[in-house]
């Protein structure tokens, strides 16, 4: 289980805070509010352009994280991270907001003023199989535009056996992600 990217963004209230999937950016106040025309990325591409490398820990698996209320409200919060099997450091945060599979969470040491703090309190989560597959087709072999941002497919039409959630139109909603000869489709199976 590794945990992909971590950052601790410094709002210019002076607060800190993880955010997304574990993103750390010290001393930062710069608001990204663009994404480069022209190019398909992520908020976490844009923000790891934005950073820098050498600001980020990517691939960490975050081991513990602990928190110590003193009536202080700076860096109560403590995350252990370990980017490799052999090497861990800990950081301090003023807050955390997690958003992590309930499974890496349970894998998690999380403590509060030094005792075990059980979160049993989450409800177990089906996670239901879906495959995505992404389709190309050459547009003079397309016969009728497909127009729109997709198609859901209700459960009544799906009799056979085979069960797709639907399809998104992904060339008409981000046109940058492929050449202009050729239509691309995400197509949702499963579920």
């Amino acid at each position: 289980m590794a945990v992909t990217r971590w950052l601790q963004l410094r709002p210019m209230m002076g607060c800190g805070c993880l955010i997304g999937s574990w993103f750390l950016i010290e001393g930062k106040t710069k608001i990204l509010n663009k994404v480069e025309d022209g190019k398909t990325m992520t908020l976490t591409d844009a923000l790891c352009k934005e950073i820098g490398p050498h600001e980020l820990n990517l691939q960490s698996k975050v081991l513990e994280m602990s928190y110590n209320c003193d009536g202080n409200a700076v860096g109560n919060w403590s995350i252990c991270c370990a980017p490799d099997q052999n090497k861990q450091f800990q950081q301090s945060f003023n807050a955390v907001i997690m958003t992590a599979p309930r499974g890496n969470v349970k894998e998690m040491k999380i403590t509060k003023i030094g005792s075990p703090f059980l979160l049993n309190f989450i409800p177990e989560v089906s996670y239901m199989p879906i495959s995505v597959i992404i389709s190309t087709f050459k547009k003079e072999n397309v016969k009728q535009l497909l127009e729109g941002f997709g198609v859901l497919v209700p459960d009544k039409e799906q009799k056979n056996g085979l069960r797709t959630l639907g399809t998104l139109f992904s060339s008409m909603m981000f046109p940058d992600r492929t050449s202009e000869d050729v239509y691309l489709y995400t197509t949702f199976v499963g579920g």
